[in-house]
C-alpha cells in the first residue's frame, strides 16, 4: 500500500468519554490513535441513541483498516482487469464498474483532487 498516507497511521480504537472531556454530560465517545491521541470526537450532546454514537465512533475508528482492505481489493481486482479494459467497459461491465467507484472512493478517502487513483499509486 502506499505510504504517501495523510491520515493518523496505525490502528484506532474507540473508548468512550472521560470525565475531563469538555462535554454536556460525558455523553459520547473518543476515537484514539495506538499511542492515545485523540482523532475524533463523537458526541451525544441529545443523549437520544447512545448505542448510535457508539456505532459512529466505531466506523470511523475502522477507517483506516476499510481503506487498506479496500486498496488491496482494487489492486488484486486489477491483476484480472487491466486499467485500460476497466475504463473501456465501465459502463457495461458490473466489476468494471465498482472496480472504478472504488478508485474514486480511495482518491476521497486520501484527500486527493482526483475523482480517480491510479493503480500504481496503491502499490
Amino acid at each position: 500500500m502506499t505510504t504517501d498516507t495523510k491520515h493518523t497511521p496505525g490502528k484506532w480504537a474507540v473508548k468512550p468519554l472521560d470525565d475531563t472531556a469538555i462535554v454536556h454530560e460525558n455523553q459520547g465517545f473518543l476515537v484514539t490513535d495506538d499511542e492515545d491521541n485523540r482523532i475524533a470526537v463523537v458526541v451525544n450532546e441529545d443523549v437520544i441513541d447512545i448505542e448510535m454514537f457508539e456505532a459512529n465512533a466505531r466506523l470511523i475508528s475502522h477507517a483506516p483498516e476499510l481503506l487498506e482492505a479496500l486498496e488491496k481489493s482494487v489492486i488484486e481486482l486489477c491483476e484480472h482487469c487491466p486499467s485500460d479494459f476497466i475504463e473501456k467497459y465501465r459502463k457495461h461491465c458490473k466489476l468494471c464498474e465498482n472496480i472504478a467507484r472504488y478508485k474514486q472512493l480511495i482518491a476521497r478517502a486520501k484527500g486527493g483532487k482526483n475523482d480517480n487513483v491510479h493503480l500504481s499509486e496503491l502499490r
